[in-house]
């Protein structure tokens, strides 16, 4: 699966994640993405706001290496597409709506 990063880190140490699925019949395609928008994607594919997780830095110390060898930047404008698809989603739960807004530096248009 692809995670992307989707906020700064809080205070706490504290960031969010989305998910990257395979699009199915009844998923939110508030935000869709093909095989041309990232190299990891082999298909129709969907964000899965409903999954978004607040995770801890310690998460990616945990992780380590892999991060190091799996670690392929976005375009600006894809990250822009699935940051603004995470305030719009009905399937984005609301607390970490808020919480994105406190810790985000970018200002979604």
């Amino acid at each position: 699966h692809l995670w992307i990063v989707l906020s700064d880190v809080d205070t706490e140490g504290h960031f969010l994640t989305v998910n990257v699925s395979t699009s199915r019949e009844r998923a939110d395609r508030t935000t869709v993405l093909l095989p041309q928008d990232h190299r990891f994607i082999k298909h129709e594919s969907v964000i899965r706001y409903d999954k978004a997780e607040k995770r801890h830095i310690s998460y990616f110390e945990e992780a380590g290496k892999l991060l190091e060898i799996y670690k392929p930047d976005i375009s600006e404008e894809l990250f822009q597409k699935i940051f603004e698809g995470f305030l719009s989603s009905p399937a984005t739960p609301r607390d970490l709506k808020v919480y994105i807004q406190s810790v985000s530096k970018r200002n979604p248009t």
